[in-house]
């Protein structure tokens, strides 16, 4: 501590103000980089929140367009091929926009290929009998409802601990 006394033994008030000021400007720089870094993460992670939502939002709209598809198109009265070839097409087109590895995405994944491949064999099997098309369809439909639902819930938990 002699940088605080001078050569008679007096106190250096200034070295003192001048070692304060160093401390906080020392203090400040920290701050200052620190706020950076947490501004970083949080635009970060608000993007990715912002993202997953506006996906789970469209995947939400996709999944009601194919449920309203089931339970009021009734064009598979006149053509049972037609209709399940666009139900087997919307239904893979939301399997295709599901991309991340996450256990949740991809049970859900797998139960819209397995609703694929159960509308192909269903069509391949029975085609001619339209009242057990209709069971089956309210099959798929509360199939891909519970799905939907399941995988809803998971992914909004996954985008609350983004905040």
């Amino acid at each position: 501590m002699n940088f605080l006394i001078d050569n008679n033994n007096n106190v250096m008030w200034s070295a003192g103000a001048v070692l304060i000021s160093f401390l906080a400007l020392i203090v400040s720089c920290y701050s200052i980089y620190n706020s950076n870094n947490q501004n970083k993460k949080n635009r970060k992670a608000n993007t990715l929140y912002k993202r997953r939502l506006d996906e789970l939002t469209s995947l939400k709209q996709n999944v009601l367009n194919i449920l309203k598809l089931i339970n009021e198109d009734k064009s598979y009265e006149t053509n049972l091929t037609s209709y399940c070839n666009r139900l087997k097409s919307r239904l893979a087109q939301i399997s295709s926009t599901l991309n991340r590895e996450e256990k949740h995405v991809l049970n859900f994944s797998n139960k819209v290929v397995i609703l694929i491949v159960s509308i192909a064999e269903f069509e391949n099997k029975e085609s001619s009998n339209i009242d057990n098309f209709q069971l089956f369809m309210a099959e798929v439909s509360g199939s891909l409802d519970i799905a939907f639902r399941d995988y809803e819930v998971e992914e909004e938990k996954e985008i609350d601990v983004l905040l």
